[in-house]
C-alpha cells in the first residue's frame, strides 16, 4: 500500500462513506452491496489509487461506491458524481458512430481507406474494419518520432488529418490484416473519416445519436483550456506517494480518448450501446468478431476469463462463469477505466481509478478490473 500523507488520508477516509443511488433507484440487498463494497475496497488498495469509482446496474438494482480524493491538492474527495475522464473507453463512441455509419449506408466497415482518403500509403488495403479492430498495421501516434514536436509546436490544437499524417511518418508496424497492434491512430483516422462524411463533428454526431435519446448529458470531451473544476485529477504512483499528472496530451482527441464522463451515464451506455440496444441484429452480428488471436486470448486468461479479442469498436471476451462480456478499456498516465456488460445476466458496470500509465493498457486496466469481475462471479452464484 502506498503511503499518503496525513491530508490525504482524512480525504480518504471521508470518502469511505461516499455511496449512492439516485431518486427511485433500489440499492442491491445488503449482502450484495458488502459484497460490491469489499471489491472497491480491494482494487482502491491494489492500484494504490488515489481516487476510485465502481458500479453494478442489473436493470432493478444499482450499486455506486467512491473512495479516496479527486483531488488531493483541494482535499475534495472523490464521490459517486465526480465525472473522471474516459481515457480510451472512448473508442466505443467512435465504433458506435461508425457502426450506424455503416448500418445507414454511408459508408461499409468493409470499405477501403482509400475510398476516403487518398493520403494513406496501402490505403486501399487497409479497411474500415482493421482500424476498428486494431489490425490495419497503422503505428500509433503515441509512438510516432513527431507526435510531442507537433504538439508542442501546435499548443495541443492539433486536427485528426496532422496526428495521423505524423504516425504515417514512421512507417507501418505490419502489412494490413496479417497481425494486431493495439493502435490510436486508427481511430482518429475513422472519426477525420466520419466527420468529411458527416459534415460535423464527433462530439455532434454522438451526441445527437446517442446521449440525447439515452439522456446522457455530463459525458463531453475535455477541454484542455478549460478544464472542469470537477473533473478527478490524475496521478501516477512516484517513490513518496502521489505524483499529479500536470499535462495531459492523451486527451486531446476525442476519437480515442479524450472525453470525461460519469459512474451513472457510463453505465447507460453500457447497458444500451454494449448491450446491443442501439443497432440490427445484422450489425451486431458483423461487429461481433474479435481480433487478437492468442495474444489477447493469453492477456484474457491471465485474469480469469476463457478467451478476449478487440471487436469492432469494443472487447470481446468470454468467462466461464458469467458468459460473454462486452466491454470497453482504458489507461494511460493517471487513468485506468472499464466500463462492461453481461448479456446473460443483463448487467452493466463502470469502474475508474485516478492512477495509471500507458506502457500496457489493456493488461493494467483488467488489473484494475479484476476485483469487479471476481464480485460479479460471485453474485451470480448467490442462491
Amino acid at each position: 500500500m502506498m503511503n499518503r500523507s496525513p491530508a490525504a488520508r482524512v480525504v480518504a477516509a471521508l470518502a469511505l462513506l461516499t455511496l449512492g443511488c439516485q431518486d427511485g433507484e433500489t440499492p442491491f440487498d445488503p449482502p450484495e452491496a458488502a459484497r460490491f463494497e469489499a471489491a472497491l475496497d480491494q482494487m482502491h488498495e491494489e492500484q494504490q489509487a488515489v481516487g476510485s469509482l465502481l458500479a453494478f446496474d442489473d436493470g432493478t438494482h444499482v450499486f455506486r461506491g467512491a473512495r479516496g480524493a479527486a483531488d488531493l491538492a483541494a482535499g475534495r474527495a472523490m464521490t459517486v458524481d465526480t465525472p473522471y475522464r474516459t481515457a480510451s473507453i472512448a473508442k466505443t463512441f467512435t465504433g458506435a458512430l461508425i457502426l450506424s455509419l455503416h448500418e445507414e449506408g454511408t459508408l461499409s466497415v468493409e470499405d477501403p481507406v482509400s475510398r476516403f482518403v487518398d493520403w494513406v500509403p496501402n490505403g486501399e488495403n487497409i479497411t474500415l474494419r482493421m482500424l476498428l479492430t486494431h489490425t490495419s498495421g497503422l503505428r500509433n501516434y503515441t509512438y510516432a518520432t513527431g507526435y510531442l514536436p507537433l504538439i508542442e509546436a501546435n499548443g495541443g490544437d492539433v486536427t485528426y488529418e496532422e496526428m495521423v499524417r505524423v504516425a504515417l511518418e514512421d512507417g507501418p508496424e505490419f502489412e494490413p490484416g496479417t497481425d494486431w497492434g493495439y493502435c490510436n491512430t486508427g481511430y482518429l483516422l475513422l472519426a477525420h473519416i466520419a466527420e468529411q462524411l458527416t459534415g460535423r463533428t464527433l462530439y455532434e454526431e454522438v451526441r445527437d445519436r446517442f446521449f440525447v435519446p439515452l439522456g446522457i448529458t455530463r459525458t463531453r470531451p475535455i477541454d484542455l483550456r478549460d478544464v472542469d473544476p470537477e473533473l478527478a485529477r490524475s496521478y501516477v504512483v512516484g517513490e513518496d506517494g502521489p505524483i499529479q499528472v500536470a499535462g495531459q496530451v492523451w486527451t486531446l482527441h476525442p476519437a480515442d480518448g479524450g472525453w470525461m464522463t460519469t459512474l451513472e451515464e457510463m453505465a447507460i451506455w453500457a447497458r444500451h450501446f454494449l448491450g446491443g440496444r442501439l443497432h440490427s441484429a445484422e450489425t451486431l452480428a458483423l461487429a461481433r468478431h474479435p481480433e487478437g488471436g492468442p495474444f489477447l486470448d493469453s492477456v484474457a486468461q491471465s485474469f480469469g476469463l476463457e478467451a478476449g479479442g478487440y471487436a469492432l469498436g469494443f472487447i470481446e471476451a468470454s468467462d466461464a462463469t458469467l458468459g460473454p462480456l462486452y466491454a470497453g478499456a482504458g489507461n494511460g498516465d493517471g487513468t485506468r477505466s472499464f466500463v462492461g456488460y453481461l448479456p446473460e445476466h443483463d448487467i452493466a458496470f463502470a469502474l475508474f481509478v485516478d492512477v495509471g500509465d500507458s506502457r500496457v493498457p489493456i493488461v493494467e486496466t483488467l488489473s484494475a478490473a479484476g476485483p469487479a469481475l471476481a464480485a460479479l462471479r460471485a453474485h451470480v452464484n448467490a442462491p
